[in-house]
């Protein structure tokens, strides 16, 4: 086995490795352009005390490993087109030209369409779509 990247959301890959949280993660190979897009989570992590994924008030950020190049790229925090967060990524595909599906918790405009609450933001989720360029 041979390890290629750390899968953590970025804020975590300069400290301690313990500090790494473990945590759900929207994860998708691209085959045919040799990349792994990933989404962790940002949450923080102790071990005295458990924080669920979803519910983090931190944005989760885009990942994109390639392959080929052996490079880790931050794609930066997730939103809606009209700046909404997202959080909480659970899943993620990519599909045959390369766009990357992603199901996630993200804020909504009304707090009737709501499923959830995040503090005071209106949370419910949402399929999130990524087209690499």
């Amino acid at each position: 086995m041979t390890q290629l990247v750390k899968m953590c959301d970025s804020k975590f890959l300069k400290g301690n490795p313990k500090d790494i949280p473990y945590s759900t993660l929207a994860f998708a190979v691209d085959s045919r352009n040799k990349k792994v897009y990933f989404a962790p989570s940002a949450r923080g992590f102790s071990i005295q005390s458990y924080e669920e994924t979803y519910g983090s008030r931190e944005g989760h950020h885009l990942i994109m490993y390639d392959i080929k190049t052996d490079k880790r790229v931050d794609i930066g925090a997730m939103q809606t087109a009209d700046g909404r967060k997202v959080f909480g990524c659970e899943a993620a595909s990519v599909a045959s030209d390369g766009t990357v599906y992603i199901c996630g918790q993200a804020e909504v405009k009304d707090k009737k369409s709501a499923t959830r609450m995040i503090g005071e933001t209106p949370t419910a989720l949402q399929l999130i779509i990524y087209k690499p360029q």
